[in-house]
């Protein structure tokens, strides 16, 4: 069993590169064409921080209209994001746009703002809390988000809280709800709480619950469960030779599939390739379905080298802002000295600088 500082350091740099591989993805964030990223930023792509290019290759962001089911209300400008809702609406405008160079998507913002801001106060992480903290700042006036775009869950949720139902009843239990979007909140309640006391039945109990309040499906649990399993082997283990048969227990007891064994998929020396827009088992779309095992690949192949990793996930596009935080905190975690040296690299670049902040504080208060 490591020492507590060990363990303590281990979460402090998972935090700090699941919030920078967010950052790093977050100029090409669904560039589903890889020749678009390396025009955007040269041959390879990303290679650091850097602000969001002038145009997207699609527009996402059409103008918000007053919706019946929200109670006559436009959900983006008069629900939430008060202040970047004028942001929506002309063709091929960036989903990032106005963010610099190092600066944290959406959903990142709610894992800073909303939950390290409550595993910082040292108390027993509760979902309740959380959704109520949630709600509040999606709609503060004047907002408090830097980011302009919302996801869909976000939107189904907040047509619910605009339709006047509670908070317990406005989870996106659609199809899409089961996306690799909904993890970027709970990753820190995962690697916190296994801190806190390592045990997995209660953190994986609670990591479910809180997922489960914006995205109700039930690989979404199964999922996270794995997660919890996985990380807390890499978190207390001894040395670096369980960590490829852990990922590969977390993914083939999640029931993911892979097109082929993971040690064969690893020796590839394309990751674009692998993880491709067109893949129906691994691939760069959000759907757990294809982005779990494209986070297993990730771990599994730049085990140790987290830095590659955190980079690679961002040039292979698509999905890789919200994959990238999950893939960024399980990488950290297959290496110490890779890690460390990662942290060190991309953590003063990161924008907001509360982010290492409230990690040091949430790391040192359990």
């Amino acid at each position: 069993m490591p020492a507590k500082d060990v363990v303590q350091a281990r979460v402090r740099n998972a935090l700090t590169l699941a919030f920078a591989a967010d950052a790093l993805a977050m100029p090409v964030h669904w560039f589903y064409d890889p020749k678009v990223i390396d025009a955007s930023f040269g041959e390879g792509g990303v290679k650091g921080f850097a602000a969001p290019p002038a145009k997207h290759p699609y527009t996402f962001m059409k103008t918000p209209v007053a919706d019946a089911a929200a109670g006559g209300k436009k959900v983006v400008g008069e629900v939430i994001l008060p202040r970047t809702a004028a942001n929506w609406g002309p063709e091929h405008q960036h989903v990032h746009v106005g963010l610099p160079a190092g600066g944290s998507t959406l959903n990142a913002e709610v894992a800073n703002h909303v939950v390290l801001e409550q595993l910082a106060s040292g108390k027993p992480f509760n979902a309740d809390a959380f959704v109520e903290a949630y709600v509040a700042f999606m709609r503060a006036d004047p907002q408090v988000a830097q980011d302009t775009y919302a996801e869909g869950f976000h939107r189904a949720f907040f047509t619910g809280i605009a339709a006047g139902k509670p908070a317990a009843e406005c989870a996106d239990k659609d199809e899409g709800a089961e996306s690799i979007g909904g993890f970027v909140a709970v990753m820190p309640v995962v690697l916190v709480e296994l801190l806190r006391d390592g045990d997995v039945a209660r953190v994986t109990a609670l990591a479910q619950d809180v997922v489960s309040r914006t995205h109700d499906r039930a690989r979404s649990k199964e999922v996270i469960a794995a997660v919890v399993r996985l990380c807390h082997t890499l978190l207390y283990r001894d040395d670096d030779s369980v960590v490829g048969p852990a990922i590969e227990a977390a993914l083939s007891g999640s029931g993911a599939k892979l097109p082929k064994e993971l040690s064969e998929l690893v020796r590839s020396d394309d990751d674009r390739v692998v993880v491709n827009v067109s893949g129906d088992v691994i691939g760069s779309f959000c759907d757990l379905k294809v982005s779990w095992p494209a986070v297993g690949y990730f771990a599994a192949k730049y085990a140790g080298r987290a830095r590659e990793g955190i980079l690679a996930n961002a040039n292979v596009g698509g999905e890789n802002c919200h994959r990238g935080f999950v893939v960024g905190a399980i990488v950290a975690l297959t290496g110490d000295a890779g890690a460390e040296a990662a942290a060190a690299d991309f953590g003063p670049g990161l924008a907001d600088k509360s982010i290492l902040e409230r990690i040091a504080k949430a790391t040192a208060a359990v």
